[in-house]
């Protein structure tokens, strides 16, 4: 049994950022651990690596042995389980190390189907290098795709699919596509853009059975209609939380591992950054949240890099926040986009035009945006709203009216806007 300094389980961008940190920072030796066996890779990039692209050699922004480059140690091998009073991680190989502070950024594993056909020849996720490497080979053949969830990762597959002309069929088990992101009037502007481009959207649709023939994937059952004929199935029904190792260990877990805003769990030396931490969402009075994103992932890992070496995080919590590039489409939404009785609204919209805009306000200020709408900046859009939504203070434009006024400026102008607003 050997003893370690800090201990990070998980080498995707919490983790890294947290080593990179940490060892930049302080003398602390650093052990990385990956069950994937494989050291930092763009997981975001494997939709461009999918699409030709980005090569794998691209992926590895900082190199294959990233590790090595910092002075971590790294193991590639499965934890079992975290005892906190022995301050140990156990592996399924019967291994054991020591730590003295660990970081759990173990991220999330893909949610799977309950169906028969499951494991058939073509049907797949695109959560991890190796099942991007499967699925690259089988889509170099395929002329039908379907893509089983209508979220964020089918949204990033649909724009290459779509360049190599194939026949794509999104089915989504809810009312409406990216439900988690968008609310229906702008998910209504994203669903008439797809069908407008070819693209096939089931709502309501359950996948019942992956039909195959010698092996191989040949039809999608729903629960009702005719069997679609797909080449390729395509599953991307979420993400839940790789934290199974830390039943035994005392630690609250929710929808991930519960942190506060130093992202320190509720057991001694134990940390968590990235999908597997539910950290305080200052637009919900600080309640702890699930909130995954690449950029979070970042900050979370810095700053929990930075409590572990006892200094100020410098961390004001994380707030919904994603964009997209959906064909010609940009989709920005940021902080509550959902109406209550105590957060109000104003929209602009046009499903025929591709337009979308939705500001929502309370009495002490802007909550959150949806915009949809062509050619939209999205990421520079998402940018502004989030650093302005993170302030202590959040700025109010007083009046209705002025809110109104945002719906109405170039995109650009918008941007402009949002930074000077920063200001208020």
């Amino acid at each position: 049994m050997n003893q370690i300094g800090l201990v990070i389980i998980g080498s995707g961008p919490a983790g890294t950022a947290a080593a990179d940190f940490v060892r930049k920072q302080s003398a602390m030796s650093v052990t990385v651990v990956s069950d994937e066996g494989l050291q930092f890779y763009v997981r975001e990039h494997l939709a461009r690596f999918l699409s030709g692209r980005d090569t794998e050699d691209a992926l590895f922004e900082r190199g294959r042995n990233h590790c090595e480059t910092i002075g971590a140690a790294f193991i590639a091998g499965k934890v079992a389980r975290v005892d906190p009073r022995e301050k140990s991680v156990s592996f399924a190989d019967g291994s054991v190390i020591k730590y003295g502070d660990l970081l759990v950024a173990s991220g999330g594993k893909p949610r799977e189907l309950d169906v028969d056909g499951a494991n058939l020849d073509g049907v797949s996720t695109c959560y991890t290098l190796e099942a991007a490497r499967g699925l690259k080979q089988s889509l170099d053949s395929a002329r039908r795709v379907t893509i089983v969830g209508g979220g964020t990762i089918a949204a990033k597959l649909i724009p290459f699919l779509h360049e190599r002309s194939t026949e794509v069929t999104v089915v989504e088990r809810s009312p409406m596509l990216l439900s988690n992101v968008l609310d229906r009037g702008a998910s209504s502007v994203v669903k008439r853009a797809l069908v407008d481009n070819g693209v096939r959207v089931i709502e309501n649709g359950e996948i019942t059975e992956f039909i195959g023939e010698k092996g191989k994937i040949r039809h999608v059952q729903l629960r009702s209609g005719d069997p679609i004929p797909c080449d390729t199935a395509i599953v991307a029904v979420g993400i839940r939380p790789s934290v199974g190792f830390l039943n035994e260990a005392g630690v609250k877990i929710d929808r991930g591992v519960v942190v506060d805003a130093g992202l320190r769990s509720t057991a001694g030396h134990i940390f968590a950054a990235g999908d597997a931490a539910q950290a305080p969402d200052p637009l919900h009075g600080g309640a702890p949240t699930v909130h995954s994103g690449w950029k979070k992932a970042l900050a979370q890992g810095e700053a929990a890099a930075k409590s572990i070496l006892n200094r100020e995080p410098g961390y004001s919590g994380s707030i919904n926040s994603e964009h997209l590039q959906i064909l010609d489409l940009g989709v920005a939404a940021v902080g509550i986009t959902a109406t209550s009785n105590v957060v109000r609204e104003v929209v602009e919209s046009s499903v025929e035009k591709r337009f979308y805009r939705k500001f929502t306000f309370d009495d002490t200020g802007l909550t959150g945006a949806i915009l949809v709408e062509k050619d939209l900046p999205a990421k520079e859009l998402r940018s502004a709203l989030e650093r302005l939504l993170l302030q202590k203070k959040r700025p109010s434009l007083g009046s209705v009216s002025e809110y109104e006024g945002l719906l109405r400026l170039p995109a650009h102008a918008l941007v402009n806007r949002l930074v000077e607003m920063q200001g208020l």
